[in-house]
Formats: structure tokens, sequence, C-alpha cells
């Protein structure tokens, strides 16, 4: 699993500033993070996550970046580690911000 706090894990910095936007404050544009995030575990490419991210949901590097990511961290900057192995619980977690944020 992914490391968090004194749990043992995997260390992936993507993943940790994320969960930390999403615990202090998820948006609709989780929705995109999350689809240019298995865009990525697609394809292996850092790079694609955020050409997905820009063509599908008109976010940046800077955008990300200046998001809040919780108290002790300011904004999503990656790297993520290549984890394909997390695409089915993505998949599922991606239908969970579409039911939370579908109003």
């Amino acid at each position: 699993g992914i490391k968090e706090g004194h749990r043992p894990g995997i260390e992936d910095r993507f993943i940790a500033q994320w969960h930390q936007k999403l615990h202090s404050n998820t948006t609709p544009d989780d929705i995109k993070i999350c689809e240019a995030y298995l865009h990525f575990l697609h394809t292996g490419n850092w790079d694609s996550f955020w050409e997905h991210l820009w063509d599908h949901g008109r976010l940046s590097r800077e955008d990300l970046g200046n998001m809040r990511a919780g108290w002790r961290s300011n904004g999503i900057t990656g790297p993520a580690c290549h984890l394909p192995h997390m695409i089915d619980s993505f998949k599922h977690f991606l239908w969970i911000l579409k039911v939370t944020h579908s109003g």
C-alpha cells in the first residue's frame, strides 16, 4: 500500500499531496485529477498525466501547484510512482468522486 504516517508502504509524493487536498478541500477538479492519474497508470509516463489533465480538464501544473493540499503543505506537484496494480482501485475512486460531485 501507500505509506501514510508511521505505517509502512510505498512513498508516493503525488498521492500524499493529493490525499491531503482531498481531506481538506475536495472539488470537482479532483475528478479530472483522478482521470489524468488513471491515464498515467495506463501509460507509465508522468508527462502524459499533465497532458491529459490539460486536454480534458484545462488544469495546468501551476493550477495544481496552487491548490491547497492540507495544513502542512501547499500544492500538488508530484511526480507519482507508476503503480498499475492500483488501476481498479482508482476506477472505483473515480466513481466515488463523480457521485460526490454530481450535485
